[in-house]
């Protein structure tokens, strides 16, 4: 009924989407086991909302691109009265599809991605966790080839940044800085650890 509702106000569909599905722990919990069905209807509802830094998690899950989502919630900047954790499964879903050819363009990227899906996913604090998926996914942008869904132009980068929190006073400089000036945010990552190669991506 919230999807299809026509000529109701902004705040009047998202305190009724909060009220009576993310505030009921059965339907919420629903919602999460269903989620990468019900997600295109989501994503549609959550595009004729305004969504604030203050919403819940599930809300923050549809403002942000997956990286910046995921690398928000790794700095500590989007809060939840609610674990993190009940999210993991559709974001393990989405970062499993999203993987599949990226993690076997290098042999890097293939360590990483096991590290992180069978150590730091069931050891990492949560936090930690979101961080470093954060990382593998800014890896994965910058391998996109030019004209593909996702490519980063120079003028999408100088956004990302500035999204990230980052003071970008050199918006005219190359792909290369910018990528640069991401991946620093992300120095002492676990995913690092005994990857020296992936290192050396992050350093080149």
């Amino acid at each position: 009924k919230l999807y299809g509702a026509q000529g109701v106000k902004k705040a009047e569909l998202k305190s009724n989407f909060v009220e009576f599905i993310l505030d009921s722990s059965s339907l919420r919990n629903t919602l999460l086991a269903e989620f990468m069905y019900f997600k295109p209807e989501l994503k549609s509802f959550t595009d004729k909302i305004k969504i604030a830094k203050n919403d819940d998690v599930v809300l923050q899950y549809f403002k942000w691109p997956l990286f910046e989502f995921l690398f928000h919630v790794g700095k500590g900047e989007i809060k939840s009265n609610n674990p993190f954790r009940e999210m993991l499964h559709f974001i393990r879903e989405e970062l499993d599809e999203r993987m599949k050819i990226f993690q076997t363009q290098r042999e890097a990227y293939t360590v990483g991605y096991r590290k992180l899906m069978d150590e730091l996913w069931w050891e990492e604090e949560v936090e930690k966790l979101f961080k470093s998926m954060a990382l593998l996914e800014i890896f994965r942008i910058k391998e996109l080839p030019q004209n593909t869904p996702g490519y980063m132009t120079l003028d999408g980068l100088v956004e990302l940044r500035r999204n990230i929190g980052q003071d970008v006073t050199n918006s005219s400089a190359t792909r290369a800085v910018h990528f640069r000036a991401i991946f620093d945010e992300f120095a002492g990552d676990k995913l690092f650890e005994g990857n020296d190669d992936l290192v050396n991506l992050s350093l080149n």
